[in-house]
């Protein structure tokens, strides 16, 4: 088996912040790309500032930038902009996730990189996208969620709109500019050339929602909490140890075997639930008789039950409880990490499996300035002229 990284030699510049942009890269680096994360030389990345921290760094800084090099550098100045101009000459990838303009007011844009090195591949994530009358705007994870209709239906019927308790909208949006990423790198494998890629939080999430149901019935969806409104049942339940039991049978045959493990056969042929859209219109009186049902068992007794006759059930669990299953540590995807700052670790490994290529953290998240005077030194600029920039507060070397 080859132990080859599958991006080894990809040669990636990460002008990002916070998560979005970060999670691009980080997705990169572990699958063996050279990513150099470019901070402010004074403030760095604001996620080294966030909370929980210890001996000084957040643990998000930690996570979203394992393996990079860091290169501190003030791209409010000129010989600041001149340095990632030399870097995009050898580069593949540029990846930003500021406020669309940005990029421009440094001189640093898609337009003006792709004339020093046409096949450079640009990707920009943000709030609302490069294009539109709302590109203009900031955008964070809540407000992605706010302004793509996921808040308005998660949560409780009569409850407020609640947001979806993971950062959802900024690692999403990571995700799919990863794979816009090796979209447009494979399409230059073929012409030669690089493009921009655009990425809008808003958009990311919007195509999460189910439009069909909305633009065919033309009604608002609303919050539902944990029921699933098209298929019935598909809920959580309540159980005799306090505990909170998911129930989803998605057709006839498994409500049908649900009905015999709960004693009332009957139910499957009664009128009102023998098939999906009448139980989805009869969903409270459905409800009630599961709810009946489970609240006389403990949790691993309906676990014990469904499993036997081969439904889908599973308890809702926290994330103690998640790190302790033997699958998961199985499947490696909680790892450790070795950080000069904080000490040892543990965050997620990348979920994806190559069976040829295996990807994995390359190591911690760099220093602010850890290694800008090797890459400056690998651009060709001498000594005495790193130092000159560095007192001139350019840069930033340790």
């Amino acid at each position: 088996m080859s132990r080859s990284k599958l991006l080894e030699g990809l040669k990636v510049i990460d002008i990002t912040i916070v998560i979005a942009g970060p999670t691009v890269t980080y997705l990169l680096v572990d699958m063996g790309a050279d990513v150099i994360k470019v901070e402010h030389p004074v403030r760095g990345d604001d996620a080294r500032h966030f909370m929980p921290q210890k001996n000084g760094i957040c643990s998000s800084f930690i996570w979203m930038n394992r393996g990079k090099k860091g290169l501190a550098v003030d791209l409010n100045k000129p010989e600041g902009q001149e340095i990632i101009k030399e870097l995009a000459k050898q580069s593949d990838v540029l990846v930003e996730n500021f406020t669309p303009g940005t990029m421009k007011r440094w001189g640093i844009d898609y337009e003006t990189l792709s004339r020093i090195n046409p096949g450079l591949i640009m990707v920009s994530v943000s709030g609302f996208g490069q294009t539109g009358p709302m590109s203009h705007l900031p955008g964070y994870d809540i407000v992605g969620q706010a302004m793509s209709g996921i808040m308005s239906v998660t949560g409780h019927p009569g409850g407020p709109p609640t947001r979806v308790g993971v950062l959802i909208g900024d690692t999403s949006s990571g995700a799919f500019g990863c794979i816009g990423l090796l979209a447009a790198l494979y399409n230059r494998e073929k012409t030669g050339l690089g493009q921009h890629v655009d990425i809008s939080m808003q958009d990311v999430l919007i195509s999460y929602y189910d439009l069909p149901t909305y633009t065919w019935e033309g009604k608002l969806l609303g919050r539902t909490g944990n029921r699933v409104p098209t298929i019935a049942p598909f809920d959580s339940y309540p159980t005799k140890d306090d505990r909170w039991v998911i129930i989803p049978a998605a057709n006839n045959k498994l409500w049908e075997q649900l009905c015999e493990i709960m004693g009332r056969p009957e139910l499957a042929t009664d009128p009102r639930f023998a098939d999906n859209p009448g139980r989805c219109k009869n969903y409270d009186e459905l409800s009630e008789e599961i709810s009946k049902w489970s609240s006389q068992h403990t949790l691993n007794e309906i676990i014990g039950l469904l499993q036997a006759r081969g439904n889908p059930v599973s308890p809702i669990l926290n994330i103690d409880e998640v790190l302790a299953m033997p699958h998961v540590k199985e499947r490696g995807i909680v790892v450790d990490i070795d950080d000069p700052i904080a000490g040892r670790v543990s965050t997620a490994n990348i979920p994806i499996k190559f069976s040829r290529t295996p990807a994995s953290i390359s190591g911690p998240a760099p220093m602010l300035g850890e290694h800008t005077r090797e890459i400056l030194s690998s651009l060709g600029y001498p000594e005495e002229n790193i130092n000159k920039l560095a007192q001139d507060g350019v840069i930033k070397v340790i």
